[in-house]
């Protein structure tokens, strides 16, 4: 369904695109969401697990970083792997503060068994598009995410010095 909004064309235009982008990820996710519930994961302790299990321990706001999450958010997520004994958090020796995030065996073992059959559903799901759709799908959402945090970044820096001003 098409907007109503009966603002300038770039405006229709525009809005009409992100509510298509948001039903689509909406629909996708909610197909995804009980492939994760059936294996006892949410999307952002899926996250945190396939980013340990490929590139390896790592501080825990450096996760949250990575996985555009807050760090109350991030926090939480990992507390739950860590109670589910998926995960072991340590802190470092050198600077107390920071909190380093590797995965256990048994969190290793779940990932690497979990992955491949996650990525086969979504490979399913995206089977409606043909192969190049797939790359001009990617290559146009990395464009408008890309440009998206340009702008969030921007505001964040706005923010943060009428604070100190």
């Amino acid at each position: 369904m098409p907007t109503h909004y009966t603002g300038s064309t770039d405006e229709v235009q525009s809005l009409d695109c992100y509510i298509k982008l948001m039903r689509a990820t909406e629909s996708v996710n909610r197909i995804l969401a009980r492939v994760l519930e059936e294996n006892g994961l949410t999307i952002g302790q899926l996250g945190v697990l396939e980013l340990l299990l490929h590139k390896g321990s790592m501080i825990q706001g450096e996760i949250g970083h990575k996985m555009l999450r807050s760090d109350s958010n991030t926090c939480t997520v990992i507390e739950n792997l860590e109670k589910q004994g998926l995960i072991d958090r340590a802190r470092e020796s050198e600077d107390r503060r920071r909190v380093r995030v590797s995965l256990t065996a048994a969190g290793k073992e779940k990932i690497a068994r979990f992955f491949p059959l996650f990525a086969a559903k979504i490979a399913d799901v995206f089977s409606t598009l043909e192969p190049k759709e797939q790359q001009n799908l990617a290559r146009i959402t990395r464009k408008l995410g890309l440009a998206a945090q340009e702008e969030a970044l921007k505001c964040e820096s706005k923010k943060m010095k009428k604070e100190f001003i």
